[in-house]
């Protein structure tokens, strides 16, 4: 992704002169960057960077406190600094007069100049933009549940709801458009609705949906439209139906389950594309933590994680071909949340 920017002028200036003003595409916080971390390492959960990441905070924050300066090497420096006046030098200063500085060497600065590539972009059109969303109950990405609260955060989402023409609206894999009424919180940035699949949802392997965002953010009240696509619900694997990281409405997927031989249960599964170009999958229970990921290339994959193994079969190359350019088209990334019943096995 490129570093975006706009042209602004500067009117105080004879001449007018012109600046350039970045706009971030995507802010990440804790659980982005922890997301991020786990999906280049996958033998670190997002769980574990999280709780790292907050050791880190509290670490400088108590040494900078205590004094010290914290410099971690060719990335960005903490320093505590006293910003304050005094009449006389006898004075006091007052308790809250540390500030803390950062500073970044030129080291990180010439590391990001490397590799960063610039887009101009023309004045926003104002058009909904949906950035994140996510199941508020466990805050898996993209994993959405009839009945259960899911969120939408971005730019110009929230709309007038009495205007019968606008509002969020979800597409199942078998193009059925149901309008959500159920909204808990509308604001431009952020959007909670209650799920509603219309009572006759596109059924599994079918789990792939498309949230529609529409308002009228323009002078003339056009009608605006935003898509946030890959939202997936829960997928129900039994015996007479062992499809998964099925796209869209297609019939078939490219990993068959082969193998759960306990009740049923509810549980998750993971399918990396890592930066290598290798894919992982790895299981465990629908909240916890996750089982070791397991490399695939074709073949049973036998994953473990829940009370008793999993196996899971990617047919052949064409399968194979098949579960990579999935997971490209989709950030690398796709949580699979199943319901399994017992098959295969005694």
């Amino acid at each position: 992704m490129p570093v975006t920017y706009y042209v602004r002028e500067n009117k105080l200036t004879v001449p007018p002169s012109y600046y350039c003003q970045t706009t971030a595409e995507e802010t990440l916080g804790n659980d982005e960057v922890a997301e991020l971390i786990h999906t280049l390492n996958p033998s670190i959960t997002a769980a574990q960077v999280r709780t790292v990441l907050q050791n880190f905070q509290l670490v400088v924050t108590e040494q900078v406190a205590d004094g010290k300066f914290v410099k971690l090497k060719n990335f960005v420096s903490f320093m505590p600094r006293l910003q304050v006046r005094l009449d006389v030098p006898t004075d006091d200063i007052p308790p809250d007069a540390v500030k803390v500085a950062a500073k970044v060497p030129r080291q990180f600065n010439r590391a990001v100049q490397n590799i960063a590539t610039y887009e101009r972009l023309g004045y926003p059109s104002k058009a909904p933009e949906v950035v994140t969303g996510y199941e508020t109950t466990t805050e898996y990405p993209r994993f959405i549940r009839e009945g259960y609260p899911f969120r939408l955060t971005g730019k110009y989402i929230g709309f007038d709801i009495a205007d019968e023409d606008l509002g969020i609206f979800l597409v199942d894999a078998d193009d059925n458009e149901i309008e959500q009424d159920k909204i808990a919180l509308n604001d431009p940035s952020n959007v909670i609705i209650t799920a509603d699949f219309g009572g006759e949802p596109a059924v599994s392997p079918n789990v792939e949906k498309t949230i529609h965002c529409r308002n009228r953010y323009t002078r003339h009240g056009t009608l605006r439209e935003g898509s946030y696509e890959y939202v997936r619900s829960m997928n129900y694997i039994a015996s007479d139906q062992l499809e998964m990281f099925v796209a869209g409405s297609d019939a078939t997927g490219p990993v068959q389950a082969v193998q759960h031989d306990a009740p049923a249960e509810d549980c998750r599964v993971e399918a990396i594309l890592k930066p290598d170009d290798t894919i992982t999958l790895a299981i465990g229970p629908y909240t916890g933590e996750m089982g070791p990921p397991v490399p695939v290339t074709g073949g049973d994959i036998v994953l473990t994680g829940l009370a008793v193994d999993v196996t899971l079969n990617i047919a052949d190359q064409d399968a194979y071909d098949t579960l990579y350019n999935f997971l490209l088209e989709r950030g690398r990334y796709v949580l699979e949340v199943c319901n399994m019943d017992q098959f295969g096995g005694a």
